[in-house]
């Protein structure tokens, strides 16, 4: 029985499409140069920030030992438009070309519905990635008007601004754009018959709805999350998990592909009231989501595989160096990336 559970619950790789045979094999060399698991380890161990810089010697960030964190924020922020450009070229002609333009707008509203809430000024420090440009926040949110916005825009805007309203958490704005973002993946993936995609989402999607379930049973809350639809686990699992305590969380559970994750998770919250260790493995499970596009020869499940490794790798790259600087503890740092 657990073996059916771990076909499910694994993206299944798809059809090779030999179209895109050229692209496969381009980001496989390119894969070669990710940073392997040892330089971070190293970065969280090194005793300085200097000295986690130079753990990056030899990579293609070009990365000086003295180079101010803003300047590193900008080398990576460049990085990750480049990323974006590359992976909507490389997918040129299939609907998940959009894929990069859907999630920078996404995360460009996540920060401004924020600032709306708080009653802070937009501002227009903004990714350019997105479909919408950055001036124009400022008087979309002034004069409430979405109308002649990009519809998945148009939806996450209105949708998060009125959660807010009705629950006055700023964790509701994250949930509905979340939602909105995991619908318009399975949409592009629908169109392009990328089963691949499909599933990484609903991946993602489960990693989100346990996060709303670990949260709010620390918090105390006796609400239900707003559940996002389209994991592979059962929404009834998730409401179910609300009313029992944590301590039986591993026989929840025991059918999914995270309940390891999930046991060890919680124990490090109890023990350290701390969610890193989760968010770490959030990630390490995303990894191995793309380590099943390694076994197509031909097709855009490497590009995408490559693409989700590269973000996570620029995410690692800002926490480390970030925590360096402000004297963050070696361990904290080594919890947080699982490393």
């Amino acid at each position: 029985m657990q073996e059916i559970y771990e076909i499910i619950q694994t993206p299944r790789a798809g059809k090779e499409n030999w179209d895109y045979a050229y692209h496969a094999g381009l980001v496989r060399a390119m894969q070669t140069k990710l940073l392997p698991l040892n330089v971070f380890a190293d970065m969280a161990s090194a005793g300085s920030y200097k000295e986690a810089i130079e753990c990056t010697a030899g990579s293609d960030y070009g990365f000086q030992p003295d180079e101010p964190i803003e300047r590193i924020y900008s080398i990576l922020a460049d990085a990750r438009n480049e990323l974006k450009s590359f992976f909507k070229d490389m997918a040129s002609g299939s609907p998940i070309a959009s894929l990069p333009e859907v999630e920078a707008d996404m995360s460009n509203l996540r920060l401004a519905v924020r600032r709306f809430a708080a009653e802070r000024p937009i501002g227009e420090d903004y990714s350019n990635a997105g479909t919408v440009p950055p001036e124009q926040f400022e008087s979309i949110f002034e004069s409430d008007d979405y109308s002649d916005l990009p519809s998945h825009f148009r939806q996450a805007a209105e949708e998060s601004v009125l959660e807010y309203y009705a629950t006055k958490d700023l964790r509701s704005i994250d949930y509905a754009i979340d939602r909105i973002e995991f619908q318009w993946h399975k949409k592009l993936a629908q169109d392009a018959k990328l089963v691949y995609l499909s599933d990484l989402t609903a991946a993602r999607i489960d990693l989100t709805n346990i996060g709303m379930v670990i949260r709010s049973k620390f918090a105390g809350s006796e609400e239900e999350p707003p559940f996002i639809a389209g994991g592979f686990v059962d929404i009834d699992k998730l409401k179910g998990a609300m009313f029992q305590s944590f301590d039986v969380f591993d026989q929840i559970f025991y059918s999914t592909d995270y309940e390891p994750m999930i046991v060890s998770s919680v124990d490090y919250l109890n023990n350290n009231s701390s969610f890193v260790r989760f968010e770490a493995l959030c990630e390490r499970h995303l990894q191995r989501c793309c380590d099943v596009a390694d076994y197509i020869a031909a097709g855009l499940q490497p590009l995408i595989a490559y693409y989700y490794r590269k973000i996570i790798e620029l995410r690692w790259l800002r926490i480390v160096i970030t925590a360096k600087k402000n004297g963050l503890s070696k361990q904290f740092i080594s919890d947080r990336l699982g490393v």
